[in-house]
């Protein structure tokens, strides 16, 4: 039994970015272990890897995507750990962090996903949570993105804040809900299935929390918005998104963007 397990999916990575993240990970007296899933055309990266009997590596030889190689580990953690954590290969941070995520959560057991306070390496806040989009936010945030408005981007992070979703580049699960929310939705290739997933969280009833008491740094490339291969992958994925939940008729995402705004206020 361990105390938590991550997971990281490896796709043509930077080594030391890589290597960043799972020092930041294994840097604990806690008794942990890590999967490496490597998409990667080749294993390339496997001789740089720590030397280190709390890893184990799995090279699958084809790019899965993000939420189907992640989902090979959560398939391995079934009754080994009450928490698993989904990271990002570009994303870092400090021992304490995994540990006092975990002390909250046992303090809190309708806490289904919880996320550090996100930052740029610029030291600018990153908004790891926000309300749950609809088509017109992300047209908006792709073209015009000074208009979009989100009660995310105005409230004081000093207290653990409810979040609608969190970003898939820090998301902290409680195992035991997994068999109710299930595990991702392998239809989306990249992007969104953090959104999706958070839906999932919501509708089984647990909470979302954003716990600004600590912090982790991501890299954040934002392929998508350099690349129109990337961007192509980011529509599909919010075209399915919108498939699977609603466009412009939604009552759920009304309702749950509702519910976290009113706990907003009354934390205010």
């Amino acid at each position: 039994m361990y105390e938590v397990t991550a997971s990281i999916v490896i796709y043509k990575n930077d080594s030391d970015e890589l290597l960043k993240v799972i020092h930041s990970f294994l840097n604990t007296d806690m008794k942990v272990r890590l999967y490496l899933i490597d998409n990667s055309p080749s294993d390339d990266i496997k001789p740089i890897l720590p030397n280190d009997d709390r890893i184990e590596y799995q090279f699958v030889g084809e790019n899965l995507g993000f939420g189907k190689a992640h989902n090979i580990a959560l398939r391995k953690i079934k009754g080994l750990s009450p928490y698993h954590l989904i990271l990002n290969p570009d994303i870092y941070f400090e021992p304490d962090v995994v540990e006092q995520l975990i002390s909250y959560m046992n303090e809190n057991t309708n806490v289904g996903l919880i996320t550090p306070d996100i930052f740029l390496p610029t030291g600018e806040r990153a908004f790891s949570c926000r309300s749950l989009p609809a088509p017109s936010t992300l047209i908006k945030r792709r073209l015009f993105p000074s208009s979009v408005k989100d009660v995310y981007k105005d409230i004081v992070y000093d207290h653990p804040v409810s979040s609608p979703w969190v970003s898939g580049c820090f998301m902290m699960v409680r195992t035991s809900i997994l068999e109710s929310v299930g595990l991702f939705d392998e239809r989306f290739f990249m992007y969104c299935e953090d959104v999706d997933i958070s839906r999932r969280v919501h509708s089984c009833g647990f909470d979302i929390v954003c716990y600004p008491l600590v912090k982790a740094i991501h890299a954040s490339h934002r392929d998508s918005a350099h690349s129109f291969k990337m961007l192509s992958i980011h529509v599909f994925s919010a075209i399915k998104y919108f498939n699977k939940w609603g466009w412009i008729f939604d009552d759920e995402r009304e309702k749950i963007n509702s519910e976290m705004a009113e706990k907003l206020k009354i934390k205010s």
